[in-house]
């Protein structure tokens, strides 16, 4: 069994990555496309 605190930081970089990538499709769109998502 893994513990809870290896799970959190496990769970904090996938999140991170999420974000990254997410942050990456959102630089791909023009910025009035931008505006509409947000």
């Amino acid at each position: 069994m893994r513990t809870p605190l290896n799970k959190s930081r496990n769970e904090k970089k996938r999140e991170a990555k999420r974000a990254v990538k997410w942050g990456m499709d959102l630089a791909q769109f023009p910025p009035p496309q931008i505006k509409l998502i947000l």
